[in-house]
């Protein structure tokens, strides 16, 4: 029997569809530097999120890992508006998503 995706995943997937191709479209400068740390970032967090949702001795590490990933990934996120690589209209858009996959992990971590 598979188990059901948590929601959040659902969600950060969702983030991910979103952010690679705005990713793409970064200048040579930044693309190969600063778009790969988001891809990467964007990939591990989704790898902590299906780990936890499949391994309860594990949850906590790895929601607590998500979380620290996340943060990382608004910083990353923020820079690229400062840099001009994503229009702040873009910028507000997946702030507002990775804040609610952020809540969504806390939820999730406060209900275990």
């Amino acid at each position: 029997m598979q188990q059901k995706l948590a929601p959040v995943i659902l969600k950060h997937y969702d983030l991910i569809l979103w952010f690679f191709p705005h990713v793409s479209k970064f200048s040579r400068n930044y693309k190969f530097l600063l778009g790969d740390r988001i891809e990467n970032l964007l990939l591990d967090i989704l790898s902590n999120l299906i780990t936890a949702n499949y391994s309860i001795e594990a949850r906590r590490k790895n929601l607590i890992e998500a979380n620290l990933k996340l943060d990382h990934l608004r910083i990353l996120a923020r820079l690229c508006k400062d840099l001009n690589l994503l229009s702040f209209k873009s910028y507000q858009y997946q702030a507002e998503i990775i804040d609610e996959i952020g809540r969504q992990i806390g939820g999730w971590m406060r209900s275990n």
